[in-house]
């Protein structure tokens, strides 16, 4: 996934969220390399309900590697 990310889509970062109980998928996350960066409020509606989802975020390129023109020259 992150190879695809970086190398096909030539993404920065990948982020992801989870129900705040679903800690299976919190784990599958952190094993995947993701950070947890946060937690949002009723971020979702699911199952009629307004639910709170943690937020996680994986960098595929470091900032070095990142190609960013600069101010003015773009």
């Amino acid at each position: 996934m992150v190879e695809t990310a970086r190398e096909k889509l030539g993404l920065y970062r990948i982020e992801a969220s989870t129900l705040q109980h679903n800690i299976g998928s919190q784990r599958v996350l952190l094993k995947a390399g993701f950070r947890k960066v946060g937690m949002a409020p009723q971020y979702l509606k699911i199952a009629g309900e307004w639910q709170d989802h943690n937020l996680a975020r994986f960098f595929c390129m470091t900032r070095r590697s990142r190609q960013i023109p600069e101010p003015g020259t773009a």
